[in-house]
């Protein structure tokens, strides 16, 4: 109760670790070049928090951090030295000051934060998107690794890539083997050609006046030359990281529903706000032409007519359901007569043989059976004709539905 303030102000700083990277992410633009990179130096920042510095300058890869070994005391700092955040060791100075909180409760405290870091990062190291070869790999295409990498190393994430995608028959050999061709040509000419646009890259980054990557590859360099290797840039760009269009699709939802509205109103409305968003309009931005004008005026038809049509497809609906419930009703009657059209039949017929067989015996009970049976097939030959009269009225009923 008394650290309630503490554990939140150390929940805010690790969200503040946490928070550049989700924020990054919400973006519908391609990003799975820098989805490696900025996921390790994730799991660095969280790391330096309880591993000890000279563990973590030793680790490059994701397999690096995964060799640390998080339950090892030996990896890990002293409870003292956490790191939990200016906030939270203020917090805890003030209460200590005042004698509300002990030693033993921020020692309990500082090993409930490790454990709370520990936690996200196995969580990171064992189910982030890090670990897949196709994202390890498509940071050979994210400016900053070509820049600072050496080619071998660039070389060697290519491959491994390109083998990747062979396996999945995505690729044929023929075509891995000149998109390898090419992109070592294009780190080594294009660098060298176009470092200025490479430098201005990272310059808008840092400023947060980031370029697009497709807008980067596709405007700024000249890959006229390189077709295979525009070709796979273009499929890793395409990639999605993440859900954020849809996440952000439910947020529009919320913004343009209100009561009672029709599902013609809310796709129209949710047209015009996608159309606002995509091309960063806001209300006062728009220009009221006499297109615009005009469309607007001619609103209250269009919701008459819309109505109207609204009214023909209800009555053509109710219709189709009324034949579908019809022919259902004909179907059952016709099985019914069927079925009572054989046993008076049936009946019929022992009547015949029972009468041959009385005369032949000349015997009267015989021909009191045979007058029974007589009875019961006039009885079914008469609901038979009761059936036809009602199947006749259901037809009628059903022709005048078209």
């Amino acid at each position: 109760m008394f650290l309630t303030k503490v554990k939140l102000k150390f929940f805010c700083f690790v969200a503040g670790i946490l928070k550049p990277f989700l924020t990054k992410y919400q973006s519908d633009r391609p990003m799975v070049p820098y989805l490696y990179k900025d996921i390790i130096d994730m799991i660095k920042k969280l790391m330096y928090l309880i591993v000890k510095p000279d563990i973590i300058d030793k680790c490059v890869t994701l397999t690096d951090y995964r060799n640390i070994d998080l339950d090892k005391k030996d990896s890990m700092v002293k409870a003292k030295n956490i790191n939990i955040g200016f906030g939270a060791k203020a917090e805890i100075t003030k209460l200590k000051a005042r004698d509300i909180i002990s030693s033993a409760m921020v020692a309990k405290f500082l090993t409930e934060s490790s454990t709370f870091v520990i936690t996200i990062l196995k969580k990171l190291l064992d189910k982030s998107p890090a670990g897949s070869n196709v994202v390890r790999s498509a940071s050979i295409f994210d400016p900053s690794v070509i820049l600072s990498e050496k080619s071998n190393v660039l070389q060697k994430r290519l491959s491994s890539l390109l083998t990747h995608l062979m396996k999945l028959n995505i690729l044929k050999p023929q075509k891995c083997d000149k998109i390898t061709e090419q992109y070592i040509e294009f780190v080594t000419y294009q660098l060298k050609f176009n470092i200025a646009s490479f430098q201005k890259f990272e310059k808008d980054k840092k400023d947060l006046d980031e370029k697009d990557l497709d807008d980067f590859y596709f405007t700024d360099l000249n890959l006229a030359a390189f077709p295979d290797l525009s070709f796979l840039i273009k499929m890793i760009l395409t990639l999605s990281h993440g859900q954020a269009a849809v996440e952000r699709s439910f947020s529009i939802n919320n913004s343009v529903l209100n009561l009672n509205m029709k599902e013609d109103s809310i796709v129209a409305k949710k047209i015009v706000k996608d159309h606002m968003i995509s091309n960063g309009l806001k209300p006062n931005t728009i220009n009221i032409s006499n297109k615009l004008i005009r469309s607007v005026a001619s609103a209250r038809q269009k919701y008459k007519d819309s109505l109207a049509q609204s009214q023909v497809k209800n009555k053509k609906k109710k219709n189709d359901n009324e034949k579908i419930i019809i022919a259902e009703e004909l179907r059952v009657l016709n099985a019914k007569r069927i079925q009572l059209q054989k046993i008076s039949d049936s009946l019929n017929e022992e009547f015949v043989a029972s009468v041959k067989l009385a005369e032949e015996k000349m015997d009267i009970t015989l021909v009191s059976k045979a007058n029974a049976l007589k009875r019961k097939s006039e009885e079914k030959g008469k609901e038979v004709l009761k059936l036809d009269e009602a199947i006749e009225l259901i037809k009628e009923k059903r022709q005048k539905l078209d």
